[in-house]
């Protein structure tokens, strides 16, 4: 396994910028021959890292003396090591894992969905095939109803049957959201789900990709008396940290038992998912935790094998010191002394990026995914129309 080290300088130094890049890789055997496609398909690690401080003097003098003694040893008392051994506490402190372990867990969970290929829920649909055809009549009768209001020149009336007026038009929202898109959607899975079947099913091996990611930030003030001079003189240092985490993820999944994956597609095998979408407002359930989406995930690899498995994982993390400049007359020492320090700092970003085949897809080891309780315009529409109509929903 070939690696590479480098330190610019010695990361041991006490020096004003400092570098660090550390690579681990696999080479892939006949890489010229492989599809892309497949590519890559081996373990790699790539980590860099910049350092840089700014160490200002401490000194002191009488006052208004024009000349100070420096309290401070020229160089730079930080080594690299020193200011890593820092970053790394905040780092600890920061919830950076335990956000980049969620969003991980959410686009295993978000691939596993991509992988399920479920275009129409046949259980679901068949459950609901009285609320379908209700709601099919009912607005049948309606627009009939529209139109003869229309021909008698009473718009008002043929208004409010077409539930379009200030009072009534959230229940036009929730039947379009809630009852018409579902149907043509279901419309639309049982066309291609058939077109499929007639076609010879999903292609014997076949790709399926996901991506997610989030950011954490963490800042902290501490109070300290100032080094080199000053006594119990007063400051404050501040510390910020800001990370971005990125995951990538694909899965190559092939047909072992053709039957079974259809039967999977179709929702056949997934109680636990239809009698959650059997449930009441499930929906609403779902904008905060997801587990309609988990539950699909539960079941994904039925009739499927996985021919390989990659995923990359990208921190972008800045981490910032800054301490300002303080200054304090002592005049509780004989010939008032001026106590000064510069401004100091210290910044460390790290690009860490790794590609591994551990990539696990048993959604029962992962976390439900969290949902976006706002997430779209038409969410929060929806919100509003459900407390407008006293939370009555139609097709849920």
């Amino acid at each position: 396994m070939p690696s590479q080290t480098s330190y610019v300088p010695a990361w041991g130094a006490h020096t004003a910028l400092a570098t660090k890049r550390e690579r681990v890789w696999v080479n892939t055997p006949n890489y010229p021959l492989k599809p892309k496609s497949r590519l890559p398909e081996n373990p790699y690690t790539d980590q860099r890292v910049w350092i840089s401080q700014k160490i200002g003097a401490g000194a002191y003098g009488s006052r208004g003396g024009a000349v100070f003694v420096t309290d401070l040893a020229p160089g730079y008392p930080f080594s690299a090591d020193d200011i890593w051994a820092e970053y790394v506490d905040s780092y600890t402190s920061s919830g950076f894992v335990e956000m980049a372990n969620r969003v991980f867990g959410e686009t295993t969970v978000k691939l596993l969905g991509n992988v399920a290929s479920m275009k129409v829920n046949f259980p679901v649909l068949a459950a609901e095939a009285d609320k379908s055809v209700d709601l099919i009549l009912s607005a049948a009768k309606r627009v009939d109803g529209a139109f003869r209001a229309v021909r008698r020149l009473q718009f008002k009336k043929a208004a409010r049957i077409l539930d379009i007026t200030p009072s009534r038009v959230h229940k036009t929202w929730l039947e379009y959201k809630y009852g018409w898109m579902p149907i043509l959607q279901d419309v639309k899975g049982v066309a291609e789900t058939f077109a499929e079947t007639q076609l010879g099913g999903r292609p014997p091996v076949t790709t399926f990709t996901a991506k997610g990611s989030g950011e954490v930030s963490f800042s902290r003030e501490t109070f300290y008396s100032p080094a080199y001079g000053g006594g119990a003189m007063g400051g404050s240092w501040t510390k910020t940290f800001v990370g971005t985490y990125e995951t990538k993820q694909r899965l190559r999944v092939q047909v072992i038992n053709a039957h079974l994956a259809q039967l999977q597609s179709q929702g056949v095998t997934n109680p636990a998912l239809v009698a959650w979408e059997l449930v009441p407002y499930s929906f609403v359930f779902d904008w905060f935790l997801s587990v309609g989406d988990w539950l699909q995930a539960l079941t994904a690899m039925q009739g499927l094998e996985v021919v390989d498995r990659l995923r990359s994982n990208t921190n972008s993390i800045r981490y910032t010191y800054f301490q300002p400049s303080t200054s304090v007359q002592r005049d509780d020492i004989a010939g008032n002394p001026l106590y000064f320090n510069d401004a100091r700092g210290r910044m460390v970003y790290e690009r860490f990026y790794r590609r591994g085949t551990d990539l696990p897809i048993d959604a029962v080891s992962l976390p439900i995914p969290r949902g976006n309780a706002i997430g779209s315009w038409s969410r929060l529409t929806t919100s509003l129309a459900l407390m407008r109509g006293n939370a009555r929903s139609f097709r849920v």
